[in-house]
């Protein structure tokens, strides 16, 4: 399928999607594919559910955030809604807290899209940000690949009769290299030709500034080799040393077959990179959660992992580290940067 078509598409969602301004005083936090389950051992939203309430309720709720949840947040793929809801009730009285404030968008997903047919409060196809000049579309991302559009509920029948069955984890984009890039490319090419920020989710990879994790490592240490280069300070130098170690130490932990796809050519085969794509990444890390929060004027891609499980990544590597009051929940700040420098730098170079 033409990628043409999908930028038709795209520019259908685009027009079809409800609006709401926003200014630097709002608070706005981004989170995509919690996959909810029944509870049990096949549930992917099991293993973070603690460390996603926590940070819901004791961080984002008590600090005057709106709650944008981007798609795949019922696992309708596998279960039921109604075995789901029974089981993480606790879960769907934290979202009527945002509610009640009128702090919630709830977008629908291809794994969640039957909330469409038996729900009362209808998700959203997509939401579009206006602040001035400056746009943020936000969609699920499913709508990019013709085939998952397609054979969505073929891919349903598949996981609740086979793969549910034989016990296997939730099979899908996140884990075909191949299928995230081709994605991400097209929306980054719509949001290119629109000159609008994109956020998706689908993937589980998280993107800021159209950068997967890989890339960002590879840029971080080539910058940081040369800072090293030109720097005269011996107490500089081994600063230096430490940061480039632990970049080093964070690309090889990610796994071999990532890294192959990225080493061929550049993500989106573009000499100059566009800021123009981000991904909230995904609620079943094994590493814990990741999220994008909008403040101030700024983006930031966000970490929150339990120390008690690892404490691998206690080491910021220059990073902001928060705990979360009384929790031994950290919050870390991957990447931060200005729109409004990000909404420049789009402008000239898109």
């Amino acid at each position: 399928m033409k990628d043409s078509v999908i930028i038709e598409k795209l520019e259908a969602l685009y027009n079809n999607s409800k609006t709401v301004p926003f200014s630097n005083k709002d608070r706005i936090i981004i989170f995509s594919d919690l996959h909810l389950g029944n509870g049990g051992r096949k549930d992917d939203f099991l293993y973070n559910s603690s460390l996603i309430h926590a940070v819901l309720e004791k961080y984002y709720l008590v600090n005057g955030y709106t709650l944008i949840l981007n798609g795949d947040i019922e696992e309708l793929h596998r279960f039921s809604l109604k075995s789901i809801q029974n089981k993480w009730t606790s879960f769907y009285n934290l979202l009527e807290g945002f509610s009640k404030k009128n702090r919630l968008f709830k977008i629908y997903g291809n794994h969640d899209y039957k909330l469409l047919l038996n729900n009362d409060k209808k998700p959203i196809p997509s939401l579009r940000l206006f602040n001035n000049d400056q746009e943020i579309f936000i969609f699920h991302g499913h709508q990019a690949s013709y085939l998952c559009e397609k054979w969505n509920y073929v891919s349903g029948l598949i996981l609740r009769l086979i793969v549910n069955p034989l016990g296997i984890k939730s099979y899908s984009v996140s884990h075909n290299s191949l299928k995230k890039y081709r994605t991400e490319k097209r929306v980054y090419k719509y949001s290119n030709k629109k000159k609008l920020i994109s956020i998706i989710g689908h993937t589980h990879r998280p993107l800021f500034e159209s950068l997967s994790k890989i890339d960002s490592h590879r840029y971080k240490i080539e910058n940081l080799l040369r800072k090293y280069q030109k720097s005269s300070s011996p107490e500089m130098k081994q600063r230096i040393e430490k940061k480039i170690l632990f970049q080093k130490r964070e690309l090889l932990d990610i796994p071999k077959r990532e890294r192959k796809i990225h080493s061929t050519s550049s993500i989106y085969n573009s000499d100059i990179i566009v800021p123009s794509l981000f991904n909230s990444g995904c609620g079943i890390g094994k590493s814990g959660i990741t999220g994008l929060e909008i403040r101030d004027g700024k983006i930031a891609l966000v970490h929150w992992f339990d120390s008690q499980r690892s404490n691998k990544h206690c080491y910021s590597g220059g990073a902001i580290l928060e705990p979360l009051k009384d929790t031994k929940i950290i919050r870390k700040i991957l990447k931060e940067d200005d729109l409004e420098y990000i909404f420049t730098r789009i402008r000239l170079l898109a």
